[in-house]
């Protein structure tokens, strides 16, 4: 369903980002952050978006035909 390198990433990686949240002074309460391939703050105002990769699922051949078998099989309770 997904591409074969679909760079997602990994629990422990948002673990240490969070942590680094927590310990480190210059991140203020609410503050947000985009970790992907990069890790940015994100901002509140006119924020660019997702850079970087990591950060979407790449589609392989078919993949809308799966995901309208599988929604049109759980609809119908099958």
């Amino acid at each position: 369903m997904v591409g074969k390198d679909p760079g997602w990433v990994t629990p422990e990686a948002v673990a240490e980002v969070m942590l680094g949240l927590v310990e480190k002074e210059e991140w203020v309460g609410g503050t947000i952050m985009e970790i992907g391939k990069t890790i940015r703050e994100v901002r509140a105002f006119d924020d660019p978006g997702p850079m970087g990769g990591g950060n979407n699922v790449e589609n392989d051949a078919g993949y809308q035909d799966e995901m309208w078998e599988s929604l049109k099989r759980q609809f119908e309770g099958v």
